[in-house]
């Protein structure tokens, strides 16, 4: 029973660090597209970062929120959706603002609400990204008080370093145990050479008393055929 639950422990240890180094590199991950302007698709939803206040008090400069992949066929006017804008300045790149309008075409008219007018180009249903559904809590705790760098080293040199260790424990731990069997194995060994010495000295023994007896008898006979010789 010990054994069984030792050997649990030891498997949830490796599952908690797997879970870990997991995490820690799906948040760099997230921290390094993001802050290139690119959206991040996870699990059908998708991680921006938001660089401008064209959606302020809704939505704040440097924030991190969510996304919903959509039908866009779904989507009305007063949403907030993400999409890939193609005005010039921002070609390209993520925008999240809101629908005021849907066009009898299908495209949407967007605006940001601290903008005082609304985007110039209409946006196409392939151009848009997803339905806004919120912001990422961790995300925007982690980017209140760190740079990048320090992310980084928390997320993923720390771990590794910490991994690390346990990992030479863990080896440290394996020699050692290897080095006590060897010992143990010895001194079996020392304690089986002991009683193997003791039974030969006993085995000879026994021959020399014997040969002492046999030497006794045949004295005793030699007298006795003398005797009756005289």
């Amino acid at each position: 029973m010990k054994k069984a639950f030792k050997v649990l422990r030891k498997a949830l240890s490796y599952i908690e660090w797997t879970i870990l180094v997991v995490g820690a590199i799906i948040l760099v991950y997230i921290f390094f597209n993001t802050l290139q302007g690119k959206a991040v698709n996870l699990f059908g939803y998708n991680v921006l970062h938001v660089v401008t206040g064209s959606m302020e008090p809704t939505i704040s400069t440097d924030e991190y929120v969510f996304v919903k992949e959509t039908d866009t066929k779904e989507l009305k006017k007063e949403d907030i959706i993400a999409y890939y804008s193609e005005e010039s300045d921002v070609k390209g790149l993520p925008v999240i603002h809101r629908i005021v309008d849907v066009l009898p075409d299908g495209r949407f008219k967007t605006k940001g609400d601290a903008n005082e007018t609304s985007d110039v180009l209409p946006v196409r249903g392939e151009q848009v990204i997803g339905k806004y559904r919120g912001r990422v809590g961790l995300l925007n705790f982690i980017s209140s008080f760190m740079d990048f760098r320090k992310i980084l080293m928390l997320f993923v040199i720390i771990p590794m370093f910490l991994a690390s260790i346990y990992e030479v424990k863990s080896i440290w731990k394996l020699t050692k145990k290897v080095r006590d069997d060897s010992k143990s194995d010895g001194d079996k060994m020392k304690e089986n050479e002991s009683y193997e010495e003791a039974v030969e000295r006993l085995k000879k023994a026994a021959v020399e008393e014997y040969l002492k007896s046999q030497s006794e008898a045949k004295a005793d006979e030699e007298i006795k055929d003398d005797e009756n010789a005289d």
